[in-house]
């Protein structure tokens, strides 16, 4: 799509445009509503064919398929917030405070040399949304207090990007009327520490990984809208009020 353009339609022959592409949104069904700034109108484009398959990055398969990883399930991941596929209550939900949930584990081999932590959604339309990741967590270290601050932490262990471009653990959120979502919080121990940039992402993380996971575990959390809630943004009161 390239705007709302007129080939040859100025006089002349110059190509014209009868107005800017000034918004666009996405559909359950996949269609696109666009919309102009001079016309009004919103448009509806749809696409009437069979699906295509979707297409898994190899950093999605990774998280469907944990053996991916090259490691055994040895680690036991555990939280006092939850149970091992059980609701993840409100205050640890970016709509409610947005808290991180306190975690434990155990069974990390000795040759660990670091652990990582992954959180992810892979219900989400964008697969895998990233919720949270840190590396170089110290192989001693035996789990993670509540509310962990988005600050430098101790020990050399750092905090990567989420799926907002923020430092830290972004809590679940998914969109109205979804159901329930699972999401993953998966500990690795690696044979390294990693050598990663300040604000590293999923993708720099993943590579840094490779060939490196040992030992690996997880626990399974999943969260639903509730149908009253609102978002943040809609209940901040308007700029200059």
């Amino acid at each position: 799509m390239t705007g709302f353009l007129v080939k040859g339609g100025a006089p002349g022959g110059k190509d014209a445009h009868f107005g800017r592409l000034a918004g666009l949104a996405q559909m359950k069904d996949g269609s696109m509503l666009v919309t102009d700034d001079t016309n009004n109108i919103i448009y509806r484009i749809s696409y009437n064919l069979k699906a295509m398959p979707p297409i898994m990055s190899r950093d999605y398969i990774s998280v469907l398929l944990p053996e991916i990883a090259g490691a055994n399930a040895t680690i036991t991941v555990q939280t006092s917030a939850f149970q091992n596929n059980g609701m993840i209550p409100d205050k640890y939900s970016n709509y409610y405070a947005g808290v991180s949930p306190e975690l434990k584990w155990s069974g990390v081999p000795n040759n660990a040399k670091s652990l990582v932590l992954m959180m992810e959604d892979p219900d989400a339309a964008l697969k895998p949304v990233t919720h949270w990741i840190m590396a170089n967590i110290a192989p001693n270290v035996t789990g993670l207090p509540e509310n962990v601050m988005k600050t430098e932490m101790a020990n050399g262990a750092m905090q990567g990007a989420n799926i907002t471009g923020k430092i830290g653990y972004y809590g679940p959120k998914p969109p109205r009327e979804d159901p329930p979502h699972k999401y993953h919080f998966q500990v690795f121990a690696l044979d390294t520490k990693l050598d990663l940039p300040s604000g590293f992402n999923r993708q720099a993380l993943l590579d840094a990984m490779e060939n490196h996971v040992v030992a690996k575990g997880e626990i399974v959390g999943m969260y639903q809208r509730k149908p009253d809630v609102r978002n943040k943004e809609e209940i901040l009161p308007p700029r200059g009020k």
